[in-house]
């Protein structure tokens, strides 16, 4: 299945997405398994489904599992209904986002985050996550409540609020 990758100026980034009802049918999973092979095909650490316009909480994330040799393992994990229960620390990161190809910034995140989520078969988990994960999963959370990594960049929304007024004579 060929998904459509929602770009900078689509309205669904802005959108806040609702819960699913687990266990998942069929159809929803093989869009979710479509998610998981854009991202793969795109090395990004993670994408949400608001991504691609399917207004549903669920994410899937590339997470570090380990470090063998200075060679790092990752695993694919996906989470419906997420929820960030607990947020500890700061940490400054350099993040870009598929919907927005060829931007970068800086972004302040949570160093330490606690997650509860189920997998597409409703089994519930609780996971604490840190550094370059709690970044990941931080980004894909934000997009399930309308959120995009450049709302987090110190004077970013005055000034896309100007370019609206400026493109539209207000």
């Amino acid at each position: 299945m060929k998904l459509g990758l929602a770009d900078s100026t689509d309205e669904c980034l802005r959108a806040e997405a609702v819960a699913v009802v687990t266990p998942m049918p069929s159809d929803l999973i093989e869009v979710i398994e479509s998610m998981k092979a854009r991202m793969l095909k795109c090395k990004a650490a993670g994408v949400a489904a608001t991504q691609f316009g399917i207004p549903f909480r669920v994410f899937v994330v590339n997470l570090i599992v380990a470090s063998k040799t200075s060679k790092l393992l990752y695993s694919n994990v996906v989470m419906v209904n997420p929820v960030v229960i607990a947020e500890e620390g700061s940490q400054m990161g350099f993040e870009g986002c598929l919907s927005f190809p060829g931007i970068q910034a800086w972004v302040e995140r949570p160093q330490r985050i606690e997650v509860t989520w189920d997998n597409v078969g409703g089994e519930g988990y609780r996971g604490y996550f840190t550094g370059y994960n709690a970044r990941v999963i931080m980004h894909e959370y934000d997009h399930l409540r309308g959120i995009v990594f450049l709302d987090h960049v110190e004077g970013f929304k005055q000034f896309t609020q100007r370019a609206v007024e400026t493109n539209h004579g207000e």
